[in-house]
């Protein structure tokens, strides 16, 4: 291969124009298998060279975007369907990801409550995703409609944060936050069918159930002893409703740019957006303390909820969202397991019931 400018789609699904195709060509050829259910055609009929990208589902194939000038790609027509089954590679990626998940999320539960090392970790995430994004060169700035995308999954994420925030402050986060993730898993699956006409099986909606209400399980044992029940439902129902919005933003955002420059300007978006909250006088001393105490903890949080992440955006790219929103709760046991052996936290009939649940949920899909 020559060393001009090449489509980072001749390695990844969609994308952009990188300058250095040597720095990802060693990995080239697994990531093709990878993406076995994508490929790339070059449009020899127009001079323009436009890129398009297809999506297999079954012996069909639908087109979903092609690249506009900006260097984005527009969806000019969605799917009539994404498929009803989830391929191995993507189950296995989407379980990948959730064992980061739980491994940053430890590190996360040692840090205590100070929500400010969630700021910081979002700023070391945005210095990897920024380096590994320009040193592929040739990117272009988003515009029209991906940026829209882009500052729009931005803003959710900010308003995630501060709402696990008031989660700290004003409810019980033992109740919340399983409540809420049971809840963006079933929401995830309403934007699956609505938005993007995805078509679980029976058994695979079975499984999506069963992983939501266990994961809201844990949640729910824990709400008759909290004090402030009805404000913990309430931001639980909130912080769902971000995360199943957020499914549907993402999806859309990752058909039209490439997940690690995707991700790199939404993080960017979010910690410009949630900067007056963690600069303001009162969040100072936590900030100072975040800072001093716990900046090993903000790097692999960083480095760890990015890694995670763009690896949910190469499943949402490549698989349905509602299935990924729900096999990545395997999270979920895998922190509980964590928080018992290394942690030593308590076992309860209801966390055990909820990873029983999640994991039942999570074998049925992947039969489905």
């Amino acid at each position: 291969m020559s060393g001009t400018a090449r489509q980072w789609s001749d390695f990844f699904p969609i994308g952009v124009k990188i300058a250095q195709p040597d720095l990802v060509l060693p990995i080239s050829s697994n990531l093709r298998k990878i993406t076995s259910q994508w490929f790339d055609r070059r449009d020899k009929s127009s001079g323009d060279d436009k890129a398009h990208a297809y999506c297999y589902n079954d012996a069909n194939h639908v087109k979903v975007a092609t690249k506009n000038g900006s260097g984005a790609r527009s969806l000019n027509s969605l799917p009539q369907t994404i498929g009803s089954t989830m391929s191995s590679s993507i189950f296995l990626l989407t379980i990948f990801s959730g064992l980061i998940h739980a491994g940053w999320n430890l590190t996360a539960k040692r840090s205590s409550l100070n929500l400010s090392v969630n700021w910081l970790a979002q700023l070391a995430a945005l210095g990897l995703l920024s380096t590994i994004a320009l040193a592929h060169g040739g990117i272009t700035m988003p515009s029209g409609e991906a940026a829209g995308y882009v500052l729009a999954a931005g803003v959710i994420q900010a308003l995630y944060f501060l709402l696990l925030s008031l989660a700290y402050r004003l409810g019980d986060v033992s109740v919340v936050y399983p409540i809420a993730r049971g809840l963006g898993v079933a929401g995830a699956n309403i934007v699956g069918l609505c938005a993007f006409a995805e078509q679980p099986t029976p058994i695979g909606a079975l499984g999506v159930g069963v992983v939501s209400l266990g994961t809201a399980t844990i949640g729910f044992a824990a709400l008759r002893r909290s004090r402030a029940a009805l404000t913990s439902v309430g931001l639980a129902i909130l912080i769902g409703s971000t995360l199943a919005i957020g499914s549907f933003v993402d999806k859309r955002g990752v058909l039209m740019l490439d997940p690690f420059f995707y991700l790199a300007l939404v993080y960017a978006v979010s910690a410009v957006t949630s900067a007056p909250y963690f600069l303001a006088p009162a969040q100072r001393p936590a900030l100072g303390a975040a800072c001093r105490e716990h900046k090993r903890s903000a790097v692999i949080i960083g480095f760890g909820a990015s890694l995670g992440y763009v690896i949910i955006l190469f499943a949402f790219r490549l698989g349905p969202v509602g299935y990924t929103a729900a096999v990545r709760e395997v999270a979920v046991v895998l922190g509980a397991a964590l928080g018992i052996v290394v942690l030593k936290e308590a076992v309860t009939l209801s966390k055990v019931v909820g990873v029983v649940a999640i994991l039942t949920g999570i074998v049925l899909i992947r039969l489905a």
